[in-house]
């Protein structure tokens, strides 16, 4: 049976090279296709925050995201969207309150850190 293409004959590239480059050009694709459908799929559970938000970090760093992104980057918008709509209103609230306030933005590690101020201490122990 013939390998494909047929193993060092015809073409300027061993078989050995072509399989080097095609992995290193095609395989962190489909890595961070993976990363981002696990993304997509990630959702909020108000008893396990700490756990979401530590995969969520994971795969935001994973994805070259920033924990100091703001409001207009993807990945701050998704992880808002994944709160439930309460939880994410509150956030909006504390956003506002910080712009007008302290005239900063809410990064995405506010986000986080609002989220597990206000739902950690309501778990039980």
């Amino acid at each position: 049976m013939d390998t494909i293409p047929p193993t060092d004959s015809n073409y300027q590239i061993k078989w050995a090279d072509f399989k080097k480059v095609f992995k290193e050009q095609f395989v962190p694709e489909v890595a961070v296709s993976v990363v981002r459908n696990e993304w997509h799929a990630l959702k909020f559970n108000k008893n396990k925050v700490l756990k979401f938000n530590q995969r969520a970090l994971e795969l935001i760093e994973i994805l070259g995201g920033s924990l100091s992104s703001m409001r207009g980057d993807l990945l701050w918008e998704e992880y808002l969207r994944k709160l439930p709509e309460a939880a994410a209103q509150y956030v909006m609230q504390q956003a506002r309150l910080m712009r007008h306030v302290h005239k900063i933005e809410l990064t995405l590690y506010n986000m986080m850190d609002i989220m597990a101020e206000r739902t950690v201490s309501y778990l039980p122990l």
